[in-house]
């Protein structure tokens, strides 16, 4: 069984339109002073869509419906978007969420999924402790259990912005159970 599934050309023009709206100047970004782990002198900029734990949902849910639409996920846990520059300083080996591990039953812990939504093209990639590698390209979604310790590969191109937006959930146990659309 494959672990890490990636689809290209998940969204059509005018959806991916309405999710680029997260490059907007007027988008707010938060400063943080880590990519992986407080303290890890990575910074990058951040927008935390919604996360369960401590209920929070942006105002600016309503740009990822098109992607929630494909994903249909059962149970959000947490959806980020995550703005890097330019930097040669590697990222460490992680899961985006640990947290979980506290949270819920231990049965529950292998259903979690992440997905990795790409805006941008040959900007770095995603790389999985295994040693495989998911190339940046605009349009790309990767999908693996949330338990698989992967790192952002940053980019070195100055200037350039690295746009993804990362969800973690947990999906429907098949097709035939999930909406033709996701409902929020």
């Amino acid at each position: 069984m494959k672990l890490i599934t990636i689809e290209d050309d998940v969204l059509t023009e005018e959806q991916i339109a309405r999710v680029d709206g997260i490059k907007r100047p007027s988008f707010p970004w938060y400063s943080d002073d880590h990519t992986d782990f407080p303290g890890d002198g990575n910074p990058q900029f951040t927008h935390l869509f919604y996360q369960n734990i401590q209920f929070q949902q942006s105002n600016y849910l309503e740009l990822l419906y098109p992607l929630l639409g494909k994903i249909r996920p059962f149970a959000i846990l947490k959806i980020k978007a995550n703005l890097n520059l330019a930097t040669s300083k590697e990222s460490i080996f992680h899961i985006d969420y640990g947290e979980v591990e506290d949270r819920v039953y231990p049965e529950m812990k292998s259903l979690v999924k992440t997905s990795i939504f790409y805006l941008d093209d040959d900007l770095g990639g995603t790389e999985f402790e295994s040693g495989e590698f998911v190339e940046t390209k605009r349009n790309r979604l990767v999908t693996f259990p949330s338990g698989m310790k992967h790192r952002s590969v940053k980019h070195t191109q100055e200037g350039a912005r690295r746009f993804v937006v990362n969800f973690n959930y947990i999906p429907f146990m098949s097709e035939q159970n999930a909406p033709s659309e996701a409902t929020i």
